[in-house]
């Protein structure tokens, strides 16, 4: 009877309404989540070291969460500056993307990739040199190379991230550089109809200074929680995207240029 009693129990505990509204959710969360993460199917994240760190977090993520960021690749090459990008060629002896064992250059790699659209986060190196003028002026001329070698290839531009302070102090940097710059290419971003992504206000300090506590080396590249922290910024702006379609009733617009997207930092 104890037994009975018992079994009986657990089954009113199991499929209650209580039971079946607390599930809900998170079944619900799980399936926006997956929407967001098929969002970059067909995306290639192309950059430095920055990107390169992004890539190695979301290949250790994927192990227990097979489907982040969809079927994005990336490809981050160690001082790879937005002028060298530019000149869109591969190098043997120089700073090159290397694919499958080979180096190629940029609209080579994001043909290669079979990518519908490419974020790229580059000009950390350049402004490393205080090159600020002319990172402006090869980003300009990258973009123009990419719309010409791989039409139909959405282009989204990333923010660069800033430094920690340490890092501008030891290397007499100034960090408002930093987000001079990120001005200066959203403007040209709006020009040019390519979108605009702000990853480095989330990234930020009151300070204007990278978080020390999402820094991997002190520096300026991101740890686990900051990696974590990109995303999930990234993940906002595949949801803008995704309603901003859905309200216009054009279920294609979340793949076609010209959207400026500025998301708000994450708490």
């Amino acid at each position: 009877m104890k037994r009975l009693f018992s079994l009986l129990c657990l089954f009113l505990l199991l499929f209650s309404p209580s039971s079946q509204a607390e599930t809900l959710p998170e079944t619900e969360d799980a399936q926006v989540t997956a929407s967001l993460d098929r969002f970059f199917d067909g995306a290639l994240f192309l950059g430095d070291s920055l990107t390169r760190s992004l890539g190695n977090y979301v290949r250790t993520a994927r192990r227990t969460e097979p489907d982040l960021m969809g079927t994005a690749q990336f490809l981050g090459a160690v001082g790879m500056s937005v002028k060298q990008a530019s000149f869109d060629f591969a190098s043997s002896v120089d700073v090159s993307y290397v694919w499958r064992g080979k180096p190629v250059s940029p609209t080579s790699a994001i043909r290669k990739a079979g990518a519908k659209s490419v974020y790229i986060m580059l000009g950390t190196n350049d402004l490393d040199c205080r090159a600020m003028d002319d990172a402006e002026k090869y980003y300009r001329n990258f973009i123009d190379v990419i719309l010409e070698k791989c039409p139909g290839v959405r282009i989204v531009v990333q923010s660069v991230l800033p430094l920690t302070r340490k890092a501008c102090l030891d290397d007499h940097l100034d960090v408002r550089d930093w987000h001079t710059f990120n001005e200066r290419l959203m403007a040209l971003c709006e020009e040019k109809q390519v979108d605009y992504l702000d990853v480095a206000s989330s990234l930020t300090g009151e300070d204007g200074y990278l978080v020390d506590a999402l820094c991997g080396d002190g520096k300026g590249h991101l740890n686990a929680e900051g990696s974590a922290i990109w995303v999930r910024v990234l993940h906002e702006y595949a949801e803008g995207k995704m309603d901003a379609s859905a309200d216009s009733g054009d279920m294609d617009n979340t793949q076609k240029p010209g959207a400026i997207m500025m998301v708000i930092p994450v708490p």
